[in-house]
Formats: structure tokens, sequence, C-alpha cells
């Protein structure tokens, strides 16, 4: 048995003995991941990511995550520790991220994350985000940001720009990604549509 498997099944035996103050989502990030999460007493996340590759099985991508989130006044944080492999384990990834939301006026935030990730096909880089959000209304906040974490394995120059809404248990974020280097075709650029629904 692989050691993705093992971490499956430890994963899954884990999340079914809580059972107290916790809460199930669904969603999918960056149109590219389904993923189901579990968290725990509003500060401890288990995540399971899999790829919807329109290829075969044994090469597509499997991610387990760990996020502890919390917040003191008007500052919220979180880190976060995962680690990902294909089936085949053609490529695995391993890394952390780090990183803070600071509100000012109640409706300015600066965000700023840094992840060391490292890739087995690409080797380590350190990447980070950084940028601001508004909200307009209260569901809804327009975002910009500067970012070379991986949209899917790659570090790339980019600059996100999109919006994050939340009603009630669903959240939803389609974020347009620029490429800031190299060609700028429109194959380039790229759509990343996020959701979740917590149960």
């Amino acid at each position: 048995m692989s050691i993705f498997r093992k971490l499956l099944l430890v994963t899954l035996l884990t999340l079914s003995s809580f059972a107290v103050r916790a809460q199930f989502a669904v969603g999918l990030h960056n149109t590219r991941f389904a993923e189901i999460g579990y968290t725990l007493k509003s500060h401890y996340t288990f995540q399971l990511s899999h790829s919807l590759f329109s290829e075969k099985p044994a090469f597509q991508e499997i991610k387990f995550t760990f996020d502890y989130t919390n917040a003191w006044r008007d500052l919220r944080y979180n880190a976060a520790a995962y680690g990902s492999s294909t089936w085949n384990g053609d490529y695995k990834t391993a890394g952390a991220r780090i990183g803070a939301r600071y509100t000012l006026a109640k409706r300015f935030h600066i965000l700023g994350t840094l992840n060391p990730h490292y890739d087995t096909g690409y080797g380590y880089n350190t990447c980070f985000a950084a940028g601001a959000s508004v909200n307009f209304i209260p569901a809804i906040a327009v975002r910009l940001q500067y970012t070379t974490i991986p949209d899917y394995r790659m570090s790339e120059k980019r600059l996100h720009a999109g919006f994050d809404a939340k009603v009630g248990p669903l959240s939803v974020s389609p974020i347009l990604s620029i490429p800031l280097e190299g060609s700028s075709q429109l194959s380039k650029f790229r759509v990343l549509a996020s959701c979740s629904y917590t149960f």
C-alpha cells in the first residue's frame, strides 16, 4: 500500500472519529480540484483534494492539507501544511502556507501569503502573494493580488483580479489570472473558479 493510500485511510478514520463542533465542506478549487474538508472547533481543517483532469486515473493528483486558522483583533491568520502526488507517483509536491489578512475600517483588507513549495519535477521555490481587497457590500469583496504561488504546478509571476462572495454557507471566488512575464497570448490567461458549501 502506497504512502498516500495509507494517509487517505488515516485521514478518513480520523475524520470519522470526531463529531463535536465540526463542519463539513465540499467545493471546487481553481477549476481543477474537487475538495472535501472537515473543520473542527472553527480552527483545525483537514482537507482532501482530487484533480478533475480528463486523463487516466493513474495521472490524476490527490492532495492532503492540514490548516490552522485563528484571529486576533483585526488580524486573521492561518498556517497550513500539504502534500500531494499523482496516483502513479509521476510527481509529488509538499509545502506550507502562512497567510494573514489585516482589516482596516471594517472594509479594507491587506492580504499576504508565504508559500515554501517543493515539486519533484520543478524543484524548490519560495513563493508568495500580496495584495488587498475591499468590501463594497458586506457579502462581496473585490480582490487584487500579485502572486508567484502556482495556480497548478509551476511558479509564475501573475496578477489575480476578481472577487470573493459569501452568502450563508456558500462561498464563491471567481478570479482572472493574468500573466506578467513571457507570452501575453490569450491562452496564458486563466479563469480560476473556486467555491465551497459548508454543512
